[in-house]
Order: C-alpha cells, then structure tokens, then sequence
C-alpha cells in the first residue's frame, strides 16, 4: 500500500473545505443535541464523548480494511462493504442508545433519530482521512454515502414503534333489535336486486363459520335488512335457527365488514345506510362479526371522550390546586 502517494491528496482543498464543513457542522449539531436532553453534560457528557472516540477508531479501522487489498481495488465491493458494515454499527447504536444512554431519559424518537444524526456525522470525519490516506480523494465522497446506512436500523425501529403505537379505530356496533323493530318492507322497495353473501357463526359458541346467500334490495338499509334476512331464515328453519342473544343473554351485537375483492383491507359498513352507499353490489361478500357492546352510539363515543377530556382537566386543577 502506497501511504506516501497520497499523503498530499489531504491537503488537496477539496478534502481541506470537505474537513471544515463537516466540522462545522459537528459542532452545531452537538451543540443542538445536548441542549434537547435534559442533564446532558451532568449526565452523559462523559458517556457521550466516550462512545464517539469508540466509534470513530472503529470506522477509522473499518474503512482501512475496505480501502486495503483486501477487495482488490473493486469499488462497487468495497461500497457494499461499507454499507453491510455500518448497517451492523447501526443495529449495534439502536442497543447502545437504549442500554448504554438509557434513552437519554427520553421518550421522544426525534432525540433517537438527532443522535443517530449526530454520530453519522462524526464518522464522516475518519472515513475522509482514512480513505484519502489509503486510496487517495477520487471516490471518497462518493463512499462517505455509504455511512448513511448507519441510521436506518434505527429509522426501521422508530417505523415499527410508531405503526403499533397507533390505536386501532373503534367502530360503532349494531345491536340486533327486538322482535317487530322493523316493518315489512313493502313490494315497491324490492327493486335492483343484488345478490350477496352472508359470512357469521350462527352461534356465538360455535368455531364454524356459516355462508348465507341472500337477495338483496340496494335502496334498504344494510341493519334493516340484515334483521329481515335472519328474522325470516330462522322462521324458515325451525330446526337450525340463528341464536341472537349473546354469551350473556342479551340481544348480541355485530359488526359487518364488506370482504375486498382482492387484497385490500376489508370495509366497515354502516348499519344505518343504504346497500349502495356501503358500496355493496352483486356477489359482495359481507363478513358480520359477533362483538361485545363496545360503542353503541357515536353520540355515546362523544360523551365518553368528552368525559375523559374533563376528568384530565380536574386531574390537572387538582394538581395546580396542590401545589399552590
């Protein structure tokens, strides 16, 4: 290896302007950085300065071994190697920054991504001397790109944290009413037949799924219809009626579903409208699901939510009063 030959190539001004930049950049980001978390230089100044000279004497040996012999002079290999490598630095960053930094104190993700930030802009400061030393300045800002993979371990777990931290959607159930809640429809609303397909346990104890095939008026309401369909099946069919009331005796709730007809997610259906504004057509398949009485009502949704507003208002006055 020829160290000599480019021992001027470091004091070329594009590696000198390359230097300042990054350094400059460091030193605003540090500065940033420690001011987000709280007890920076009482708690982990120390911790902090300690892990970055770690971490660039392992770069710095890293991109020695990639710039050496070892992959003969391949640019595209040596690039994979680099990336392979601080893709494994990164996962190795995402167990440091929980157990070695215990977070910072620190539920914020900004403050995990703004640290990942901060060390990949530290490496940079290595990787330029080191790879100019040993292959010379051509490719070396084309390689220092390389180090970006560094922050995606922790991009990929900050995604996960953040896609099961969200709620699932609370949907409004349907309460199957009682006998003679709904009319017979007359003979004029039996217009634009669809055929669909009922998919529900016919028992709430059952593990069997059940297929009904039904004619169905796209003008009718979906819960009116569905009560007319089961009301008149298990007259139908003395023998295997469709049991209505729940684990506990009560009239049993639903939620319907209208299944994708390919691989989307499947469509909440709205008891209260119509078969065409549920987007329900011929051969739609609708998955009625047996539920607990989670929500009964949108309007009972909005006093639970109101109520919940007001108990963390007196919570807080309660608070505010103590400390006074």
């Amino acid at each position: 290896m020829k160290f000599k030959t480019y021992f001027k190539d470091l004091i070329d001004p594009s590696i000198i302007t390359g230097v300042l930049i990054i350094l400059a950049v460091s030193i605003i980001v540090y500065i940033f950085f420690s001011s987000k978390v709280e007890g920076f230089k009482q708690k982990y100044k120390n911790k902090f300065i300690a892990y970055t000279i770690i971490l660039v004497l392992v770069t710095a040996l890293v991109v020695f071994i990639g710039s050496s012999e070892v992959f003969n002079n391949q640019i595209f290999s040596i690039f994979i190697f680099y990336q392979v490598v601080f893709f494994i630095l990164g996962i190795i960053h995402c167990f440091v920054y929980r157990n070695y930094f215990d977070k910072f104190d620190s539920k914020s993700p900004w403050i995990e991504l703004l640290f990942s930030i901060t060390m990949v802009i530290y490496i940079l400061i290595p990787f330029l001397f080191v790879y100019t030393l040993v292959k010379g300045n051509t490719f070396v800002y084309n390689m220092m790109f390389s180090s970006l993979v560094f922050i995606i371990p922790t991009s990929i777990f900050l995604t996960f944290q953040a896609s099961i931290s969200i709620p699932p959607k609370i949907y409004k159930t349907w309460q199957f009413p009682e006998e003679h809640a709904y009319p017979d429809p007359p003979d004029s609303e039996y217009r634009d037949m669809v055929v669909i397909t009922f998919v529900f346990h016919r028992d709430p104890n059952s593990d069997i799924r059940t297929e009904f095939r039904a004619k169905a008026p796209i003008r009718m309401d979906f819960g009116r219809l569905f009560y007319h369909f089961v009301n008149d099946y298990n007259l139908r069919n003395p023998d295997s009626t469709i049991n209505l009331l729940d684990i506990n005796g009560e009239k049993q709730h639903w939620v319907f579903y209208l299944k994708s007809k390919y691989l989307g997610l499947p469509k909440f259906i709205k008891p209260d409208y119509p078969l065409y504004v549920n987007s329900i057509e011929e051969n739609s398949v609708i998955i009625c699901q047996r539920t607990p009485p989670l929500i009964n009502s949108e309007e009972e949704l909005k006093y639970n939510f109101d109520n919940d507003q007001n108990d963390e208002f007196e919570n807080l006055n309660e608070k505010n009063n103590d400390n006074f």
